[in-house]
């Protein structure tokens, strides 16, 4: 691959962000190999929702790190993957299955970061089970800081709590937390993954996020808690990579994290600029506080990147919706009565805008073509939705 200087800065990064570095990937690098010895006794078509793997691992120039299995692009053992050591390792592995196609993938990490070739085998589990939902709102309007109230992100968890509550025909029994205002702090926040403890594979999870998004001054992300310190958001606000972790090494492999806030798009860090100006004053009002950023002008190499290494940035396997672009603010206003993404949210399920297809189902692809096309629309093009992360070999229906 021959790339300019600006392309391989971006490859560079992208690679950092995957656990690489780029001398990692030197021609004739040898690999270490991952097997999985079992699969001849290992059925195509199952009714068991059960399976056991017998998985080995070896390497010659390097001892073995960890061992990764992923079941339709979700980590079996979370996004860390399995310690392991040594030059051989054999691991019996036994993990649930969803219903349907079951995307089994193995590979082991050596010390030096090279990964294996991915051992794959597809299993089909034809056992039918009706899905409960797990819904996590969250929405701050009220803070300790009264100059930089909302009006309406409170109000959006509760509107999809509420909403979400009657979506009886997808799913089997509905289990609703809601938090806002002086409640949203980062202790109450870590305490919400016991709530999924009850979850199971073929569950939904959807946890959403309503209020200010913040930028530190090295452009990494943090949701406003009640009490956030908005001139130092570390303090007590909650980072991106704290929020996508409450839906790490849970069972429920279809999981969402859907965030309505500014800045909630992924910042591509050597590709933006401050931006003095102010928003215009409407009856609108922007998701964000603090110095604002702006994308420079020219190609983004690192967007190029982003969709070369889509597939293997998978992270916890949760598909991760951001209302904004990393370099957008996120409105509300009365108009709409919530959040501009949230009511559109709404809508594509309460008034069935998302099926798309007319076959009275919904589902979660649907919602996201609609939503953002809906989006733009209001709001002429001044507030893009995106996904930060997308399990893409997981579609299933919210509605």
């Amino acid at each position: 691959m021959h790339l300019n200087s600006l392309t391989r800065s971006a490859y560079n990064k992208r690679l950092k962000k995957l656990g690489l570095q780029e001398d990692n990937l030197q021609e004739g690098l040898e690999l270490p190999v991952v097997s999985i010895n079992n699969t001849s006794q290992i059925p195509l078509v199952t009714a068991d929702q059960q399976i056991t793997l017998d998985v080995s691992a070896t390497a010659l120039q390097y001892d073995l790190k960890k061992m990764n299995i992923w079941v339709n692009n979700v980590p079996v053992y979370g996004s860390g993957g399995l310690p392991i050591a040594g030059k051989n390792h054999n691991q019996t592995a036994t993990f649930n299955l969803v219903s349907g196609i079951n995307k089994i993938q193995v590979s082991c990490i050596n010390t030096n970061g090279s990964e294996s070739l991915r051992h794959t085998i597809d299993v089909e589990c034809t056992a039918k089970i009706k899905p409960d939902l797990y819904v996590i709102a969250i929405g701050t309007s009220k803070y300790k800081n009264e100059d930089f109230n909302l009006n309406y992100a409170a109000k959006d968890a509760t509107d999809v709590a509420g909403l979400l509550k009657e979506s009886k025909a997808a799913f089997n029994q509905i289990h609703v937390k809601t938090l806002t205002d002086e409640h949203v702090s980062k202790s109450n926040f870590v305490g919400l993954r016991s709530f999924l403890d009850s979850g199971k594979v073929n569950d939904v999870v959807i946890l959403f996020i309503a209020g200010h998004g913040l930028l530190d001054s090295e452009l990494d992300y943090y949701y406003g808690t009640h009490n956030v310190d908005f001139n130092s958001p570390s303090i007590s606000g909650l980072k991106y990579e704290k929020i996508e972790a409450v839906l790490d090494s849970i069972l429920p492999l279809k999981k969402i994290l859907i965030m309505d806030t500014c800045h909630s798009g992924e910042v591509e860090k050597d590709e933006v600029e401050k931006d003095e100006s102010a928003p215009e004053k409407t009856d609108v009002v922007f998701r964000s506080a603090g110095p604002g950023i702006k994308q420079e002008d020219g190609v983004s190499p690192t967007r190029m990147m982003n969709e070369l290494f889509n597939d293997l940035r998978r992270g916890t396997g949760a598909t991760v919706i951001a209302s904004a672009g990393g370099v957008e603010y996120a409105m509300e206003g009365s108009q709409w009565q919530n959040g501009l993404f949230t009511y559109c949210f709404l809508n594509a399920l309460r008034n069935q805008r998302a099926d798309i297809n007319a076959d009275g189902i919904i589902m979660l692809s649907e919602v996201q073509e609609w939503v953002s096309l809906r989006v733009r629309e209001l709001s002429g093009g001044a507030q893009s939705p995106t996904t930060r992360i997308q399990n893409i070999a997981l579609d299933y229906q919210l509605w």
